[in-house]
């Protein structure tokens, strides 16, 4: 795992087509807009059990690396949010990274580090903190929000198709209005 500051982050994800509004939202510049939206399960195990399901890899695909980004947190007290805190800076000791996640908000994983990806990832669900998780192919971006609900932006049908499926027993729902609302993200041009 690799620290990441906020230039590198978005460096990593122009490299893969992927475009972010001034606020820092990310999207698919170009594309439909293609939004399946999940809300945060009740009960926590099951919040464990969604963060691996939202993880690029599968039984026939192996995990190839992501990236996940911090983008805002500091929206709870100081008490619901230093357990996250703690295990994001614990993860990156392991990992051999002094930076805070102030001074580096993200965090690129590679193939062999999939359970610390799912860690990692765990945060932003159960604190809830605004995040995003993009796989190495950039095929989608898990958008984690505060709000309870986690959004993902597909780049093309077929994997939206393929996630719809995946992600069924969450009782995931095609809702492009969710996550475009208030954005100022052009509107369909793919």
């Amino acid at each position: 795992m690799e620290a990441l500051t906020k230039a590198e982050v978005f460096e990593w994800l122009r490299s893969r087509s992927i475009s972010v509004t001034n606020d820092g939202y990310l999207y698919f510049d170009g594309y439909d807009r293609r939004c399946i939206a999940v809300e945060l399960p009740k009960k926590p195990y099951r919040v464990v059990a969604l963060a691996n399901e939202l993880l690029p890899y599968n039984e026939l695909i192996p995990f190839q690396g992501a990236i996940l980004w911090v983008r805002q947190w500091g929206i709870w007290s100081e008490l619901v949010e230093r357990s996250g805190f703690r295990i994001m800076e614990m993860v990156r000791q392991v990992h051999g990274s002094s930076k805070s996640l102030q001074e580096a908000p993200g965090y690129l994983f590679d193939a062999p580090e999939v359970i610390d990806l799912q860690v990692c990832l765990l945060q932003p669900l159960l604190v809830g903190w605004d995040a995003f998780m993009v796989p190495a192919s950039g095929d989608y971006i898990v958008a984690t929000s505060h709000d309870e609900t986690t959004c993902i932006l597909t780049r093309t049908a077929e994997t939206e198709r393929r996630l719809l499926e995946e992600l069924g027993p969450w009782n995931p729902e095609k809702n492009s209005d969710w996550y475009f609302r208030g954005l100022g993200i052009p509107s369909n041009r793919g």
